[in-house]
């Protein structure tokens, strides 16, 4: 399944993030302070999410187009 994954940091905080999977029709969004909201792609379609801890690495500033040629 293909999905945009988006984090702002600042100052070495995490202050709002985004993923979106649309062939789900799907969207998650959290932002510091305001709670985590998931529900399906499209305006006025939230439901209250409750937040998990992820467990991807920290630096996330190198991208590979295809994983597969990484290996």
């Amino acid at each position: 399944v293909f999905a945009t994954l988006i984090g702002v940091e600042r100052d070495g905080r995490l202050e709002v993030g985004v993923a979106s999977a649309p062939a789900l029709g799907r969207r998650w969004w959290a932002a510091r302070g305001e709670g985590a909201l998931a529900g399906p792609t499209g305006p006025g379609r939230d439901e209250p999410a409750e937040p998990r801890l992820s467990t991807c690495p920290r630096s996330l500033g190198l991208a590979t187009p295809n994983c597969a040629s990484a290996a």
